[in-house]
């Protein structure tokens, strides 16, 4: 049986702290939503981070049966519906956002359906992979380990990865090119503060992320596990920023209650 080792604890506190963090700030990005202007594009920010801190939640559990050391086909199992779950919560979290953005850039909802198609096409394809490579019934828990999930697979995965996550990442860095079209110093302030966010959150595990494995590969491990995780939880620290500025800041810029997406 695999011992829970200091290592993989701190992975699954990061974990769950990190979903209860995303989780309050999509409730407060949804409140902030009662009297706006468009109000289902900013439901849909909203819905971004609530999804990514579930899909947290199912990440540490899931990092927990593995741990566990568990096997057999009920552990196998619950480990693929946990890996599925996960899979389906990330992929509601980035058409969600890919559909803000491209309302941020194109002002109208009529690109929805090609959203939600792109990547609902991704999810079906990546669970048909993820079917074939890793069946449920023969008790392997692999845990959320992409190499270990789609087997022969992966480099097809790793393109559908690409497909899935790089116009996401394109979109949010080119808000930075949106604040000079910002009316005031408030609406400056949060736009920077929200792609900075975005930005950070996006790429901070492609420098940082660790593999999540049970043993650390030395102290080196433990560096890029800290790094990758605070990272995460300044972005997210940012979006609050963004919304509820310290008293000092909202006086200089002149900010009021966001009225907009």
């Amino acid at each position: 049986m695999t011992a829970f080792t200091p290592y993989l604890s701190t992975q699954i506190a990061f974990g769950v702290l990190i979903g209860v963090v995303l989780l309050l700030v999509s409730r407060m990005t949804l409140r902030r939503q009662a009297h706006s202007q468009f109000p289902t594009a900013g439901r849909m920010f909203a819905v971004w981070w609530g999804s990514l801190g579930v899909a947290w939640w199912v990440w540490a559990g899931d990092t927990l049966l593995v741990g566990s050391g568990a096997s057999g086909s009920v552990a196998g199992l619950i480990d693929y519906m946990l890996v599925a779950v996960y899979f389906v919560f990330i992929f509601v979290a980035f058409a969600s956002l890919f559909y803000y953005l491209l309302f941020l850039f194109v002002g109208s909802p009529r690109l929805s359906w090609a959203v939600w198609l792109l990547y609902g096409a991704i999810a079906v394809v990546l669970a048909g992979l993820l079917a074939l490579a890793d069946p449920p019934w023969d008790g392997h828990v692999t845990g959320l380990n992409g190499d270990a999930i789609f087997g022969a697979y992966t480099n097809v995965a790793d393109v559908l990865g690409v497909v899935f996550i790089v116009p996401v990442i394109i979109a949010a860095l080119s808000l930075f090119f949106v604040v000079r079209r910002a009316e005031d110093h408030a609406q400056r302030y949060r736009i920077l503060l929200l792609s900075t966010s975005l930005a950070f959150y996006l790429l901070m595990p492609l420098f940082f992320d660790s593999n999540p494995g049970i043993q650390p590969d030395g102290t080196a491990a433990w560096v890029r596990e800290i790094l990758n995780k605070v990272g995460l939880l300044a972005a997210v620290a940012a979006v609050v920023l963004a919304y509820r500025p310290p008293a000092w800041v909202a006086k200089r810029i002149g900010a009021r209650t966001q009225k907009g997406p």
